[in-house]
């Protein structure tokens, strides 16, 4: 018989064979569990954001991807994208593309491309690029040249948010402190009017 201790509650394991499953060995984690123990720290992570949290970041990129291939295909007219395209999407996301200092989410980057539609669509006219595959290959050389500004413009904006936010905030608070302050005013009026009438 192994004794370990369990990571949440820290009271000894009995690891023996047979084995009863009264405990867990989480062998990413490398800890011991006892079974009930176990339930309640897998409960606490995914109630808590833990893997919904992941869950939802592994959504948005993949839904994201979809999107960016349909929005290829319908504004590109691309009856058909080569493999490389999508080995090429695959560096843009981890960064490992030619000339980017750091990867590119793929909702960032159909984003990009989405704000950049008519700007593409004037040059895809001036430059004479009628294949869907150079279309496609031109949007990503583009939304890559343009992330450090796209950034720094949901930086702006995301701090006017903050702003707009703590304005509200403020507001909120000076509201309540006036509304505090008044009916302290009046508290106050109404027992100097009570001590006034003691003094009679």
């Amino acid at each position: 018989m192994l004794i370990r201790h369990c990571a949440l509650c820290n009271k000894e394991i009995q690891v023996s064979l047979p084995y009863d499953n009264s405990y867990v060995y989480y062998k990413t984690k490398r800890k011991w569990y006892h079974a009930d123990c176990f339930i309640a720290v897998a409960t606490d992570r995914i109630l808590n954001g833990g893997w919904f949290g992941k869950t939802k970041d592994y959504v948005l990129q993949e839904v994201s991807k979809d999107n960016l291939y349909k929005f290829f295909v319908k504004h590109f007219q691309a009856e058909y994208v080569p493999p490389y395209i999508f080995k090429r999407l695959e560096n843009i996301y981890s960064g490992c593309e030619k000339g980017l200092t750091q990867p590119i989410p793929p909702h960032e980057l159909l984003d990009i491309i989405e704000r950049k539609e008519s700007y593409l669509d004037k040059q895809f006219i001036r430059k004479g690029i009628t294949d869907s595959t150079t279309k496609i290959n031109y949007a990503l050389t583009t939304a890559c040249g343009s992330y450090k500004s796209y950034k720094e413009w949901r930086a702006g904006i995301e701090a006017e948010q903050e702003a707009v936010k703590q304005s509200k905030a403020d507001q909120q608070y000076s509201a309540a402190f006036n509304r505090m302050t008044k009916t302290r005013s009046t508290e106050s009026k109404k027992e100097s009017m009570f001590i006034d009438l003691d003094d009679d």
